[in-house]
């Protein structure tokens, strides 16, 4: 007895693109070394809560989120027609 062929239920395959791949995984370089040289920066304990390495490290966190965000992602689905769609309806 053969089995019907039915549909297969696999996710289909997710496009990758390669040159975002590439600059989110530089970005996420680029982030890890503003994190590890921000932490080596001596801090006097003259300085208050907020020392000189507070800005590099919102703007390494900044960076990772921005290289993470691209990393993951997606075509926007667009519901309402672009300008052009309008216009050459």
């Amino acid at each position: 007895m053969t089995e019907a062929s039915a549909p297969s239920s696999a996710p289909a395959h997710r496009h990758v693109a390669l040159p975002e791949l590439a600059i989110a995984i530089g970005t996420m370089a680029l982030a890890a070394v503003l994190f590890w040289q921000t932490w080596s920066i001596p801090v006097s304990p003259v300085y208050a809560t907020i020392g000189p390495t507070v800005f590099p490290l919102i703007t390494a966190a900044g960076l990772a989120m921005y290289s993470a965000r691209l990393k993951s992602h997606k075509e926007p689905k667009r519901k309402v027609p672009s300008l052009v769609g309008l216009v050459l309806k």
